[in-house]
Formats: C-alpha cells, sequence, structure tokens
C-alpha cells in the first residue's frame, strides 16, 4: 500500500513562492513562518543590499544583537526563493527562550538575567521562528558527531546554513565576542561560498532595519594554501562586518589580535 502524502504541496517543494529544500519545513508552523516573515519584513521597513544564491549550499554568518535578526535571516532566504537552515543553541529551543546561564557569564553579562522571560507576545512570535526555521541544535561546548553529520547533509544536499557570529545577543556595537564557529565551517568547506551580512539598526525598537550581504568568499580563495588558522577566518569576518558598522556607529569593538 502506497503511503499518501498529507500535503499536497510537497508535489513541488514550493509554498508562496519558496523552495522547501528540507522536510522539516513542511508543517503547518513553517510554512505559516514565510508569508508572515515577508509580510514583517515590510512592515520593518528592511532593506538589504545585496543577495543570496538561488542553488547551491552556501554559508551564511550574520551578527546577532536583537531577537529579530532570526527572522532577518529568515527574509533574506526568502528574497532568494528559498529556505535556509539555521545554527540554534540547543538551551534556546525551549519553552520560554530564557539565556543559559553559562552563555550569559561567558559573554560578561550578569548571571541571574537567565531566569528572565521576555514578554508574551514576543516569546511567542519568536519561538514561532525558531522553530519554523528548522533549526540545528547545537550544544556550545561539545557540538558532537551528529551535529557535523547534520552540517554535513545540509551542505551536501546543497541548502544554506545560517551561523551568528556572537553565541547570544550583543550591543550591535560589539564583534568582540566573535565565536569561532564561522570560521571553522568555512574551513570545513573551503570550497563553500560564504555570505557574510551585517545587520544594523536592528535594536531600534521595531523601527528600519538595514542589512549589507558581501561579495562571498571561500577558505580556498581566501588562503589557497588552506594554512588560515580558524582564528585568522573569524577575523576577516569580523572586519567585513565593522566595516558596515563603522559607518552608523562610531568605537566598534573588535576582538584583540594576538
Amino acid at each position: 500500500m502506497v503511503e499518501r502524502r498529507r500535503y499536497t504541496y510537497t508535489k513541488s517543494r514550493r509554498f508562496h513562492g519558496v523552495r522547501l529544500e528540507d522536510k522539516g519545513f513542511r508543517n503547518p508552523v513553517a510554512l505559516a513562518a514565510i508569508p508572515l516573515a515577508e509580510a514583517v519584513s515590510r512592515v520593518w521597513g528592511i532593506e538589504v543590499e545585496g543577495s543570496l544564491p538561488k542553488d547551491g549550499p552556501a554559508l551564511l554568518v550574520l551578527n546577532h544583537s536583537y531577537w529579530r535578526d532570526g527572522v532577518v535571516a529568515e527574509n533574506l532566504g526568502i528574497r532568494a526563493g528559498r529556505t535556509i537552515r539555521a545554527l540554534a543553541r540547543d538551551t534556546l529551543i525551549n519553552p520560554y527562550l530564557k539565556e543559559e546561564t553559562g552563555v550569559l557569564e561567558r559573554t560578561g553579562k550578569d548571571a541571574s538575567e537567565a531566569d528572565k522571560k521576555p514578554g508574551i507576545g514576543r516569546m511567542v512570535f519568536a519561538k514561532a521562528f525558531v522553530l519554523a526555521g528548522n533549526p540545528v541544535p547545537v550544544h556550545r561546548g561539545n557540538p558532537g558527531p551528529e551535529f557535523l553529520k547534520k552540517v554535513n547533509e545540509i551542505i551536501g544536499s546543497g541548502q544554506i546554513l545560517t551561523v551568528f557570529l556572537q553565541e547570544t545577543r550583543t550591543p550591535q556595537d560589539d564583534l568582540s565576542n566573535a565565536m569561532p564557529g564561522a570560521g571553522s565551517l568555512a574551513r570545513k568547506f573551503p570550497d563553500v561560498p560564504v555570505y557574510v551580512a551585517t545587520i544594523t539598526n536592528s535594536q531600534i525598537g521595531l523601527g528600519k532595519l538595514s542589512v549589507k550581504i558581501e561579495e562571498p568568499f571561500t577558505y580556498s580563495s581566501l588562503s589557497p594554501d588552506r594554512k588560515m588558522k580558524t582564528r585568522d577566518v573569524t577575523a576577516h569576518i569580523v572586519e567585513l562586518m565593522a566595516t558596515q558598522l563603522r559607518k552608523t556607529i562610531s568605537n566598534v569593538k573588535v576582538p584583540a589580535r594576538e
């Protein structure tokens, strides 16, 4: 007996003009998030310079300063006519989106903030987009073999994988706590293009957002002999973002170079 497909849209693997590149997007929450992200983006007035590829694997790296950034990432994929996958801290995928105490301590915040919950409206909204983005949970201290296997599957199947530069929301002028994840993945997939996107004005209420997507680079083009270290690849990404942020923010903080 042939199993009947539950949703007719799986035949074309498209919804609302967006190609559903993973079966995890074929659920009511994920589908509803697509037109919602488009509508919300119009309300927020997202202005985007540059674009993501319409086909093929890519790494998308964004700065992370506000809860709206996940919606921005999804919108960038929608503009390219495709869904994108995102890495998400495993402790983020929980009923209240509360911050992990260890993350707060490592980034210099008061650990008491771990028990604070966002307002119910923002909580539901942000939670929906976290789940709708078909996130890849990652344990920051020890990602483990299953995480690497999943990342290989995503890139190997030609999808876009989103990585935030910081491990938690950080003031927009502060890139000093950049994590090595993006640089490490760029090295792991040396011929996969890396798109660095800088979001500005994301902490100003619900006002206009601007996003600049840089021309892509690959680790192979950045380091033909493939000897560049992860910290140097990360530093390159940071400098690309800092260049954009300095156009609107003075005294942008960047990591100290060794």
